[in-house]
């Protein structure tokens, strides 16, 4: 009897000491956890809402909401609630308010705010939104001060064909001179090899869309020619990481995703890595189950931001902490 519970045993033990030799990152989810503070100017998405916090996240503002209109539930009272787009004192735990529009069909996908970019002097936010009710299988440029009165909309710049392929990865940036650079998956006719759409747009008295082209004709040749992205400077190649992030000062933040294998299982494990931009060298900060993104850099340099679980979290790449709780949902840009 006891040789057979050790025969049992054995091959247990002998995956465990397998397991312990074979070296794997920390944890994310390992050390000190520190509260997660807010400076400079960061947008981020719940589902069809776009949300912006200038300094300090209990005074956000909810800049643009696509999302369906909750029904109200039934009530003795004769009277209810006005709809209502002001901000909210907690965006963590925002409730949406009902308004006019229709609920969407079964059959439509839902709007999300696929991309957002904050000026220099947190004024204006320019994003990319897909679907929205009046626009289905679109995706659309717009922008909006963060001046206007809530309940503003905003307006739209450019629509056009959304692929809707969730594998690549949209992205608005406001220049300096205050002209709107954008990429986003699209749909080509006539189909061409290319799936990536960049574009310039234009704010003013008549919005409207200066420049476009393929993603790779961009990248050879027409951000050299076009005016409109004078001193606009290609990302390096170099590091390759998945979801990267480049902060101002260099520094650059992505992943790297192992397969990891044991006797008993396998699994896939984002490695969160960091370096320097134009180097292909980094290092691993350490490691998440599960799918998780690096999505923007804080304006100190050295803390990202990093979204699963439809929440984002941020990490101290320089310090032994924990994924700290950020806001509830995606963060899109963060802007010193």
């Amino acid at each position: 009897m006891i040789a057979l519970v050790a025969g049992l045993a054995f091959p247990v033990g002998l995956v465990a000491y397998l397991a312990a030799r074979d070296p794997q990152p920390r944890s994310c989810g390992s050390g000190l956890t520190t509260a997660a503070h807010i400076s400079g100017a960061v947008a981020w998405s719940t589902p069809g809402v776009l949300w912006l916090a200038d300094g300090d996240i209990s005074r956000s503002q909810r800049l643009a909401d696509y999302a369906p209109a909750r029904q109200p539930s039934a009530s003795p009272s004769p009277s209810a609630a006005a709809p209502s787009f002001e901000a909210s004192p907690s965006p963590t735990t925002a409730v949406l308010t009902p308004g006019a529009r229709p609920s969407p069909s079964p059959l439509t996908r839902a709007a999300a705010i696929e991309a957002a970019g904050i000026s220099a002097d947190h004024k204006l936010v320019a994003f990319l939104v897909s679907n929205v009710p009046d626009e289905p299988g679109k995706i659309s440029l717009r922008y909006i001060s963060t001046q206007d009165p809530p309940g503003t909309a905003p307006t739209e710049i450019y629509s056009t064909d959304w692929a809707g392929n969730s594998g690549l990865v949209s992205q608005v940036t406001i220049l300096p001179d205050g002209h709107i650079l954008f990429q986003a998956a699209h749909r080509f006719d006539p189909p061409e090899t290319e799936t990536v759409l960049v574009g310039v747009g234009e704010t003013g008295a008549t919005p409207r869309l200066a420049e476009q082209d393929t993603l790779r004709s961009f990248i050879h040749t027409s951000h050299a020619v076009w005016p409109e992205v004078k001193g606009y400077k290609l990302p390096p190649d170099q590091p390759s990481l998945q979801s990267r992030v480049i902060a101002t000062n260099g520094r650059v933040a992505g992943l790297v995703v192992e397969l990891v294998s044991t006797p008993l299982l396998n699994r896939s494990l984002s490695e969160i890595a960091s370096g320097r931009a134009g180097s292909p060298e980094t290092t691993i900060v350490c490691a998440a189950a599960g799918p998780v993104r690096t999505v923007a850099f804080a304006p100190d340099g050295h803390t990202v931001a990093v979204a699963r679980g439809g929440a984002t979290e941020v990490l101290n790449l320089d310090g032994n902490h924990s994924l700290a709780p950020l806001v509830r949902g995606t963060v899109l840009a963060w802007r010193p």
